[in-house]
């Protein structure tokens, strides 16, 4: 009797430690079960990272492309305007206009943590008294025909430099009576070379200095 005592003491200590035991490895699996959790979240976090790092290196090369497009665009509208300025110029025959011409400049600026640069555009305008001096002037000074002339050329080198005329081969001059009636026929041939259809809203005298080969519509 006293060994099934001692027997059933010992079961008694087998159930008990097996019970703690059971509660140590519940405790464990759960705290596995967190561990496991954590390393799947952390991994779905840098799973997360490494996308959103390659979403922003492409990014960055696209904002990098469409800068590097924009500045090609300003830079060749600079070309087109000072060119085709240059030669209206010499068309038009403006007594002390000599030169009109626009820069293109840069400017840093800062930005939060980072630096960037904006594009800006100054107008020069250069003319020339009697006696041969040469100064620049401003664009309040320009007169109202030199300013509408200044105008049209800028949006003529704006509709060239875009392609506009692949897509919309028409063009419409209209508001020039500040131009004088021979300026406006050298303007409008100058003009006729690059759009299909380039249309004139012009007043009856100044439509007379216009050649005849020209389609008029009088009445609409």
């Amino acid at each position: 009797k006293l060994r099934s005592d001692d027997d059933q003491s010992e079961l008694i200590q087998l159930h008990k430690e097996a019970n703690e035991l059971e509660v140590t490895t519940k405790r464990l699996e759960d705290n596995l079960e967190d561990v496991t959790a954590e390393i799947t979240r952390i991994e779905d976090r840098v799973a997360e990272r490494d996308q959103l790092e390659a979403q922003q290196e492409e990014l960055t090369a696209e904002i990098k492309r469409l800068r590097t497009r924009i500045t090609r665009l300003e830079e060749n509208a600079v070309d087109r305007f000072n060119t085709h300025m240059e030669t209206v110029l010499d068309l038009l025959g403006y007594d002390n206009l000599t030169r009109v011409w626009l820069e293109r400049t840069e400017t840093e600026q800062a930005r939060g943590s980072r630096g960037e640069t904006t594009a800006g555009f100054d107008l020069h305008i250069v003319r020339e008294t009697s006696e041969g001096t040469v100064y620049e002037d401003t664009i309040q000074h320009l007169s109202e025909s030199e300013r509408e002339v200044v105008g049209l050329v800028f949006a003529l080198a704006g509709y060239l430099v875009h392609d506009l005329h692949e897509t919309c081969p028409f063009l419409l001059l209209d508001s020039i009576e500040a131009i004088d009636p021979q300026r406006i026929e050298a303007l409008v041939e100058y003009f006729a070379e690059y759009p299909t259809y380039l249309v004139v809203a012009l007043l009856e005298d100044d439509a007379r200095h216009l050649s005849e080969e020209y389609q008029r519509i009088t009445d609409i």
